[in-house]
């Protein structure tokens, strides 16, 4: 639902990865749970025996993990450090096992003996504390068990339950692939585990609370403008200087002449990353048109004009120049023979 979360509940959107990771951790802790109850059974079947054995009438023997109705003759109270002192015995077995200091085939024996036979489950501790190691280092290298953990950490900072719609748009910005929702009631200390499948309306569901928001904002900004206030200028006060110092609507009427505006661009929200961009293609314009003259100035013209023909007697004095500098360098290479006269030699190699 759209609803915040009860108020003695705690929520949790994530992967696969993390719902893995939270079943093996449910696993390793039923084993040591199994191995505390072992604990117990063993310690209290142990003051049995030394009952029997000192002749005190105690009811039925127990087996050693398979329960019994407890004895009235039974100390509680050493049972229960009993039972304590067995758990931190198989603890550090299990400590010493898994560092490589102990053999799983003599683990499995000491366990056997201290706990009973109904301490097989145990055996096999090892493997699953591997396995979930191993998927510890998975859970630290993956992108998304990062965001989905920071997001959780984000929607709980407030100190109130997390509104469940918000929870998932987020969510949803962040994986889009199969949802795990584990919701935990701390009133009955009860958990559920729920597999959402991705939904083809999940962004119809993120687009209208989208424009829910944008309703609510521009509709709240529309209602703290008084209708009776003046719409303020939109030029300089140092643009307007020679009209007016207190620019009226006939100055900002005047200001705009020839003044051609299109208010023509585009914004566009991704309803789920909440970015804007412009849209393409879309502008707006801001220009003055330019005034026509009505002819050119006479004096402008006569100075054009004189400018030009000074141009055009330099370029003719440069050719005439650049003429004669061809000429002298020719008749030299002809031994200064006119151009187009043969020169002396060749007329004698000619006769």
């Amino acid at each position: 639902g759209g609803g915040s979360s009860g108020g003695g509940s705690r929520l949790l959107l994530a992967n696969e990865l993390m719902y893995v990771f939270l079943r093996y951790h449910r696993h390793l802790y039923a084993r040591l749970w199994q191995a505390r109850k072992c604990a117990d059974m063993q310690a209290r079947a142990q003051a049995q025996q030394a009952l029997r054995d000192a002749g005190a009438h105690v009811g039925t023997p127990l087996p050693d993990c398979d329960g019994g109705a407890p004895a009235s003759e039974i100390d509680d109270g050493a049972t229960a450090a009993a039972a304590a002192g067995l758990h931190a015995t198989f603890m550090d077995m299990t400590l010493r096992m898994l560092s490589g200091d102990l053999e799983i085939s003599l683990y499995e024996d000491q366990v056997r003996q201290l706990l009973g036979p109904n301490s097989y489950e145990l055996f096999t501790l090892d493997k699953l504390v591997h396995k979930l190691i191993n998927h510890m280092r998975l859970m630290v290298q993956d992108e998304h068990s990062h965001r989905l953990w920071e997001l959780h950490r984000y929607e709980h900072a407030r100190g109130v339950s997390p509104n469940a719609l918000t929870y998932a748009i987020n969510m949803h910005t962040i994986l889009e692939d199969t949802v795990y929702r584990f919701q935990y009631n701390t009133s009955d200390a009860s958990m559920s585990i729920t597999m959402v499948e991705p939904r083809a309306e999940a962004l119809t569901i993120t687009e209208g609370f989208v424009n829910e928001y944008i309703r609510s904002y521009v509709s709240d900004v529309a209602q703290r403008i008084p209708k009776d206030a003046e719409s303020p200028c939109p030029f300089m006060r140092r643009n307007l200087t020679v009209r007016s110092a207190d620019p009226g609507e006939d100055d900002v009427a005047a200001a705009l002449d020839q003044v051609v505006v299109h208010n023509g661009l585009e914004c566009k929200v991704a309803c789920l990353t909440s970015k804007v961009s412009y849209v393409l293609d879309t502008e707006d314009i801001l220009t003055r048109r330019s005034r026509r003259r009505h002819g050119p100035n006479p004096h402008y013209r006569l100075l054009r004009q004189n400018k030009f023909v000074q141009w055009l007697e330099g370029a003719a004095g440069r050719l005439r120049a650049d003429k004669d500098a061809a000429e002298a360098l020719a008749r030299g290479l002809t031994g200064g023979a006119p151009m187009g006269a043969p020169a002396d030699g060749t007329a004698a190699a000619a006769a």
